[in-house]
């Protein structure tokens, strides 16, 4: 049997991190990160997260495009499923950093060269989940941080789709994740106005009693919290761990275990998850239709507990006033 040579082998490895290419797509307008196929970008729970299906292996692959003058590094070291993930991407114009942590922090970079007009953008997420983003030299378009992705492109759409969205998609180009916010936002109303929410206070009694002196009343709350399924998901992972107590901490992270997922986030996951951040629904004030800012203000005097003052029907600019007043009144 022939030996292959090293450069053949070289050339096997490189393969191996490729993914089939779409016809409808070349090749060359595809990034290497695109290509590869053990990593998985995704985002779960709100948060971007990169997931590996050859755990314990390391890998890396360079490529210089002479049709586009492109060139990439992808580089990928894995001990769990978490796997730390480099890959940089540099033409003419502008150099991209993309950094996936081990402990879900992530780090994407994009910088202009010389002249080159690019904009700047930067996106943090710390290992517990939260975000910031920079977009213009010094933040001048948008500088803020939010809990989570959804929370970026529900609350700043315009600047994240011209922006951030583009620079994401250089990792999963199928990615929709406009189509995925647009379908968000919709299943935000029709749950609003059905009138059928997560029953948080519910929730927040259970975990009260995983901290009980009574072993089975805790065992008992643990057990209905978990018959709660997903939807409670999102409210553990927000709670405020300094607040609870050893018992109730470890109680949580277990149901936490028990209930987590690697797969993609649904509108309706998400849906359930933000159906009572008031956040959301005084962001989707500024909503193209009228009947969705409707539905947003009602909801947001739901949460509330009192009337909400908002002028549905007046021009945008108007709206924007009202929704900074709005904005500053419920700043703690």
């Amino acid at each position: 049997m022939r030996r292959w040579t090293t450069w053949t082998m070289l050339t096997a490895t490189v393969l191996c991190l490729m993914h089939e290419v779409s016809a409808a797509e070349p090749a060359e307008f595809r990034s290497l990160a695109a290509r590869q196929r053990r990593v998985k970008f995704a985002v779960v729970m709100g948060h971007l997260t990169a997931i590996d299906s050859l755990v314990g292996r390391s890998a890396a692959a360079t490529n210089i495009n002479a049709k586009t003058g492109t060139r990439e590094s992808f580089t990928v070291n894995s001990v769990t499923a978490q796997p730390s993930v480099q890959y940089e991407q540099s033409t003419e114009h502008f150099s991209r950093f993309y950094t996936f942590g081990g402990m879900g922090e992530v780090t994407i970079r994009q910088q202009p060269k010389g002249s080159a007009k690019v904009v700047p953008v930067e996106l943090t997420q710390s290992s517990h989940g939260r975000l910031t983003l920079s977009v213009g030299q010094d933040g001048v378009l948008l500088n803020c941080t939010a809990q989570s992705l959804w929370h970026l492109l529900l609350c700043e759409p315009d600047v994240c789709r011209e922006h951030l969205i583009p620079l994401l998609q250089v990792l999963r180009p199928e990615w929709r994740l406009a189509e995925i916010s647009d379908n968000i936002q919709h299943q935000l109303v029709q749950t609003a106005a059905s009138g059928r929410f997560p029953d948080s206070d519910h929730w927040a009694q259970l975990v009260v009693r995983l901290g009980s002196s009574d072993f089975d009343e805790r065992r008992t709350a643990e057990r209905n919290l978990l018959k709660c399924g997903q939807p409670v998901l999102a409210y553990l992972s927000d709670l405020d761990r300094i607040r609870l107590d050893a018992e109730q901490r470890m109680r949580v992270e277990r149901l936490q275990r028990a209930l987590a997922v690697s797969s993609d986030d649904t509108p309706q996951r998400v849906a359930t998850w933000l159906i009572g951040d008031e956040s959301i629904w005084l962001g989707m004030q500024d909503h193209p239709y009228v009947s969705y800012r409707q539905t947003a203000a009602h909801q947001l005097s739901r949460l509330l507990g009192k009337p909400v003052s908002f002028a549905a029907d007046d021009d945008q600019q108007s709206r924007r006033t009202q929704i900074e007043l709005l904005s500053r009144q419920l700043r703690p």
